[in-house]
């Protein structure tokens, strides 16, 4: 991706990754609207800093939360850019893969995705479709009500255990026996909570590296700071308000501003999945461009995609919630084509 364009990476919100506040209530409450605005404030310390930067178009890229991160930002930058006098941050548009959106199609999508998928059974599919609140749940069973926990709880406890619900056909590193002091030790991540990067049932290796003192030289980030992949005092003080907020009456905002917008959803994802996507864009009711059809990647049909007025949605064949991780050549592909404001090609 860094031979197609130039990539600032940005930890955020603040306290994740090598990011970090001197004020220690910082850390206390988080929310959607702390984080733009905190976004904002780098955007235009960064083209500050680096005037040379500041005629290049800006795009938006990110996944999973992004889905709240990048459509916020992008019309906190475009209000921004309506203010006489101030830094104009040329935005085009942005890319989000497999992006949390509207609690009540995600969570909805996700459930539907399980049984569709047979990896929860029908009763416990009935259970959560009767229990559980959509519209007021950060993740599925993340609830108040005790029968929606339970149900989810045996779903993700018991009946799909034995899998990484962020890529549901990724092996499984439990398949040794169980004597084996290999397994006792391979703990998997909270279901909903923790990701690994690409080689689950192997050691990780990113934590480590981006721990290395040198790492942190080259990157000018602070010697004593811990990378950590997931931050949960920050996920513990982030507004679940905030978390539960649809982001449909945002993009029916940008929708009028021409932006450049596409989606990308690995299909294998079972998180925040292909499902839960395709209910909240049919919700906004956009004009069909071109219709659903498999693209070309290398001779084979790396996903599918439909064209609408102003949006652009792409599957990822055989990916999980981490598409670049699981299907890198597939991934740039998509990203050259977003870059170039071209469809992805058929057969």
């Amino acid at each position: 991706m860094c031979a197609a364009s130039n990539i600032v990476f940005v930890d955020s919100p603040v306290g994740v990754g090598y990011s970090y506040s001197n004020t220690s209530a910082d850390y206390n409450y988080l929310d959607d609207e702390l984080t733009a605005i905190d976004a904002m404030a780098f955007l235009v310390g960064w083209f500050t800093k680096f005037p040379q930067y500041q005629s290049n178009d800006v795009y938006l890229l990110g996944e999973s939360y992004a889905g709240h991160y990048a459509p916020n930002l992008a019309k906190k930058i475009l209000i921004h850019n309506e203010i006489p006098g101030k830094l104009r941050i040329k935005l085009k548009g942005f890319l989000i893969g497999n992006p949390w959106t509207d609690s009540y199609y995600d969570n909805k999508g996700a459930v539907d995705f399980w049984y569709h998928h047979s990896l929860i059974s029908d009763e416990t599919y009935n259970e959560i479709q009767k229990s559980c609140d959509y519209r007021q749940e950060p993740a599925v069973g993340f609830s108040s009500s005790a029968a929606c926990r339970n149900a989810a709880s045996h779903a993700s406890n018991l009946e799909m255990a034995e899998i990484d619900a962020y890529n549901i056909y990724a092996g499984n590193c439990n398949s040794i026996s169980v004597n084996d002091s290999a397994k006792n030790t391979k703990t998997r991540p909270s279901f909903f909570l923790a990701l690994k990067d690409s080689n689950f049932c192997g050691p990780d290796t990113t934590t480590p590296y981006l721990n290395l003192p040198e790492v942190k030289a080259a990157l000018h980030a602070r010697p004593g700071i811990n990378w950590t992949e997931c931050s949960l005092q920050i996920n513990s003080q982030y507004s679940v308000t905030s978390v539960v907020e649809s982001m449909l009456p945002v993009y029916r905002y940008l929708l009028t501003r021409g932006l450049k917008m596409w989606i990308y959803s690995g299909d294998i994802d079972g998180v925040v999945p292909t499902t839960g996507t395709r209910y909240w864009l049919r919700e906004l009711d956009l004009e069909v461009q071109v219709p659903w059809y498999p693209w070309n990647h290398s001779t084979q049909v790396g996903g599918w995609t439909q064209v609408y007025k102003g949006l652009t949605f792409v599957t990822v064949r055989d990916a999980g919630h981490m598409v670049p991780a699981d299907k890198p050549s597939q991934a740039l592909h998509v990203f050259r084509r977003f870059l170039a404001g071209k469809p992805l090609p058929g057969f």
